[in-house]
């Protein structure tokens, strides 16, 4: 048992360093973006009415005739190539902020809270608590808290590619989505259900208990 305290310290440890850095990469995303934003505004006047930046996929409608030089050794050969993805700013329809706020206020209370609980089910582990009910419930909030947050995260690609299907068009391409985010879906199912095969065995282990 003695080890598990060690691992659990380990793993308070990581994620205060993982919270750290997350919270200066995603703050320095958000700078960039506002920066971009500013330049946007200065180039582009019509960058006030289109002010969502989507990754959009697109494929061509005919054999792509765009070529590209390859220096190869000792002679340059010219390439075929096509787009897949760009890069442009649409206008936020009211469907799309109404989902954009949404999720961002469920992701935000649902991780937050999942950290407090994850905090919790590891004291309990240095503590050598482990098969109690109390992590049962910790544990479920954050399986489950994890599995809304992927289904919110689904929830905005699908409401950014309406935007994007009903505003962009590109010459030469067919537009068929946007780039999606990732989510894990194998992953926190995987979760969920190592959760409840864990309040399962403590709910048997109760029940020995008290046979005994």
């Amino acid at each position: 048992m003695k080890h598990l305290s060690i691992l659990g310290i380990l793993a308070i440890f990581a994620l205060a360093l993982n919270l750290y850095f997350a919270i200066g990469s995603n703050f320095n995303d958000f700078k960039q973006g506002f920066e971009d934003g500013q330049k946007s505004s200065a180039y582009d006047t019509q960058a006030d009415s289109h002010g969502f930046r989507a990754e959009i996929r697109v494929t061509p409608i005919s054999t792509p005739s765009d070529s590209l030089n390859l220096q190869l050794p000792g002679k340059t050969v010219k390439a075929p190539y096509q787009v897949s993805e760009v890069t442009c700013l649409i206008k936020e329809t009211p469907t799309m902020l109404i989902t954009i706020i949404f999720s961002a206020l469920g992701v935000i209370v649902l991780s937050v809270y999942g950290v407090y609980c994850l905090i919790r089910v590891l004291i309990c582990i240095t503590r050598q608590d482990i098969f109690s009910r109390r992590n049962i419930r910790w544990l479920r909030w954050i399986a489950y808290g994890q599995l809304a947050v992927t289904s919110l995260s689904f929830l905005l690609d699908w409401s950014i590619e309406q935007a994007v299907l009903a505003q962009v068009s590109l010459p030469g391409y067919q537009v068929t989505g946007v780039t999606p985010i990732p989510l894990q879906w194998v992953s926190v199912i995987l979760i969920v259900l190592l959760t409840e095969i864990f309040a399962t065995a403590v709910k048997i282990k109760e029940e020995n208990d008290l046979t005994i």
